[in-house]
């Protein structure tokens, strides 16, 4: 929560939110795209409608660091109002933002090849000691 939105309340509005937004011009276009996203499926999840999967990410500041929102819960309140408590998960693929060309070709080379390693030879080489 401070990371993202500057507040380890726990709690945290709409108009905050895009406030704080507004202050990281590089990446509040994407960042508003994603709010829409999450209002978007919290009107569904509470009018019981199908949900599409959020596809938006919320970027850290101007970048690149992000996370993935996952709606976890959602329900309308007596006075008309929607609560929702909403999961960020950090998102480890995908473009960089923010980042010089050739270091950000160095760090999906490291990325993709730390992946290979644990996801398609690892499992191969079970029985020995994999350094």
């Amino acid at each position: 929560m401070e990371e993202l939105f500057g507040t380890n309340s726990g709690e945290i509005d709409w108009k905050s939110i895009k406030e704080r937004f507004r202050e990281f011009p590089n990446s509040s276009e994407a960042n508003f795209s994603a709010l829409k996203e999450i209002s978007r499926a919290a009107y569904c999840v509470c009018h019981n409608k199908n949900v599409l999967p959020i596809q938006g990410t919320v970027f850290v500041e101007q970048g690149p660091k992000r996370y993935r929102p996952v709606i976890s819960h959602a329900s309308k309140l007596s006075t008309g109002r929607v609560t929702c408590q909403i999961l960020l998960i950090e998102e480890a693929g995908g473009q960089l933002q923010n980042v010089d060309k050739y270091l950000g070709a160095l760090l999906t080379g490291i990325r993709m090849g730390v992946r290979i390693r644990w996801e398609v030879i690892k499992p191969f080489n079970s029985k020995k000691q994999f350094r």
